[in-house]
């Protein structure tokens, strides 16, 4: 299944270097849907590209299940106990509001964290890359467990934090800023109009998107990119940042806010991490390559 094409749009084919927002004139040579402007930056992007690079067209075809159970569409599941992430096919659901007309989709994710009652899963949205300083090519919906004791760390993210490039520079260790505990799943969405207009809908995984996807969980946490954002602002004689762009969720208007700030900045620097820690003591999958 060919799913660079599978969405049909013409947003599927990146506009800047994957890895720096530059120009892109540079393919990769395996899959040639992932452009990069130099051969420095396909170099550094390798260790997250190889992932899902050889793997991602030849996937499977989603599940084909009656009219009246809805579609299927391709997310990227971190798992637990796995230093390689996953594709995996999620069922989408929805109902249809008789007022407005309007349709809305629901993900079926209970499945990807055992189907466990007293485990609830939660979701984060974000339309911003703060890594990269640029937009998302989706809007990010991130699922995971929060606050709950006696879960095991995210060896994939952990493991993807020692592979990503751009995030910190020096470090031995490289960690995740947030301690994500249980499985992660991120699944991609068009950008909504506004609730009762368009809420958006639900769309197959596309490279961009996967490296979009990496960015925000090893980086999710980050206080380097408030104090940042907070220094730029007040060069721009605006006030301190709201609740929605410091606590990393980037939508709507904290979006623009962000990009105000970035623009100000005019350019990505690497932020201060944490320093290493001692880490405390899983429908439809496919494996990636790794």
């Amino acid at each position: 299944m060919n799913l660079a094409s599978s969405n049909n749009s013409s947003n599927n084919h990146p506009t800047v270097c994957a890895l720096c927002n530059n120009p892109p004139s540079i393919p990769c040579p395996t899959c040639q849907d992932l452009l990069y402007c130099s051969a420095a930056c396909q170099t550094a992007d390798a260790p997250i590209h190889k992932q899902v690079c050889a793997s991602f067209n030849g996937v499977s075809p989603p599940p084909q299940p009656a009219e009246s159970e809805g579609k299927h569409v391709l997310g990227v599941l971190f798992p637990v106990d796995s230093e390689a992430a996953k594709l995996v096919w999620v069922r989408i659901g929805g109902f249809r509001d008789e007022e407005s007309g309007i349709s809305f989709q629901e993900a079926e994710v209970s499945a990807f964290f055992g189907n466990d009652q007293v485990i609830t899963p939660e979701s984060i949205h974000s339309e911003r890359n703060r890594v990269r300083n640029r937009d998302t090519r989706s809007m990010l919906e991130i699922w995971h467990v929060a606050g709950k004791s006696g879960l095991s760390e995210n060896a994939c993210i952990v493991s993807l934090a020692g592979l990503n490039s751009g995030i910190t520079p020096d470090d031995d260790e490289r960690r995740p800023f947030h301690d994500w505990k249980g499985p992660v799943l991120v699944l991609f969405m068009t950008r909504s109009t506004g609730f009762m207009v368009d809420p958006g809908a639900y769309r197959d995984c596309q490279l961009q998107d996967f490296r979009d996807a990496v960015d925000f969980v090893v980086d999710y946490g980050n206080q380097g990119h408030e104090k940042r954002m907070k220094e730029a602002l007040q060069s721009l004689g605006r006030k301190a940042l709201d609740d929605d762009v410091s606590n990393g969720e980037g939508v709507g208007e904290a979006v623009n806010v962000e990009k105000e700030a970035d623009n100000e900045t005019n350019s990505v620097k690497p932020v201060e991490r944490r320093k290493s820690q001692t880490p405390p003591p899983t429908s439809f999958v496919i494996e990636m390559e790794g």
